[in-house]
């Protein structure tokens, strides 16, 4: 038997090398991939926007920023008539008890069905608005992803007013300083939004032609960047 486990560890042992081996080569060779593909980026980019223009001109010259702006403008306009509309909620919300832990989870929740309702309005004037009409399709998809990022974006300062309460000490879940606070509800909406503007980005380049190497070669670069003002934003949360 012990003859016979030899040969098996052996041949585990190459198997083993054998795959690191091959993990090695597909590292260098998308590495290669990338080196290649930087003296072809200005040219990828520049044919992805010349079908984003090709499209426009075909479909009488809609832009989809102009568009998207619209759109989001529409949230932001059912969002202060929801504002508007719950005035009084705001005042007993403000007025409410803290001095039980009883009152503290019911002045949580109220937040948090407040702020759920900020965000719903903000989806139905915006999006909600953007469905009930037929758009060119590659416009669409541009306008509709970056319209999600907007709401992830409200999704995200709608959780620091619950938990943070930058402005509302006595509300504050998460137990902090307020400038810290402050700093954290800014910068967590800074940093989840540019993350999923980047990848709604880059999904787009992919859709526009661009090559899957160029794609990787911008987002790798982004990543960097982010990584960076993470560092930077971590290091500043400690003077915050």
């Amino acid at each position: 038997a012990p003859a016979e486990a030899t040969p098996a560890a052996a041949d585990g042992g190459a198997t083993a090398h054998q795959m690191m081996a091959g993990r090695i080569d597909a590292m260098r060779a998308f590495l290669g991939e990338l080196a290649a593909a930087a003296p072809t980026l200005p040219a990828e980019i520049g044919r992805a926007w010349a079908v984003l223009a090709a499209e426009r001109a075909a479909d009488g010259g809609l832009r989809p920023v102009v568009l998207l702006g619209v759109f989001a403008a529409l949230g932001f306009g059912l969002e202060w008539l929801f504002w508007w509309a719950t005035t009084g909620f705001r005042q007993r919300l403000i007025a409410s008890g803290m001095a039980t832990v009883r009152e503290r989870l019911r002045a949580v929740a109220m937040r948090g069905a407040y702020g759920f309702g900020v965000l719903l309005a903000f989806a139905i004037g915006s999006i909600g608005a953007f469905l009930l009409f037929e758009w060119p399709p590659l416009f669409k998809q541009i306008v509709l992803a970056y319209l999600l990022v907007f709401l992830i974006v409200r999704l995200i300062l709608v959780l620091g007013r619950v938990l943070l309460a930058p402005g509302a000490e006595r509300f504050r879940v998460i137990p902090m300083t307020t400038p810290a606070a402050r700093f954290w509800f800014a910068w967590s909406a800074i940093l989840v939004g540019w993350f999923f503007f980047v990848q709604v980005t880059l999904d787009l380049l992919v859709l526009l032609g661009v090559s899957r190497s160029a794609v990787y070669l911008i987002g790798l670069a982004c990543i960097g960047g982010l990584a960076l003002v993470g560092e930077r934003v971590v290091s500043r949360s400690d003077v915050a």
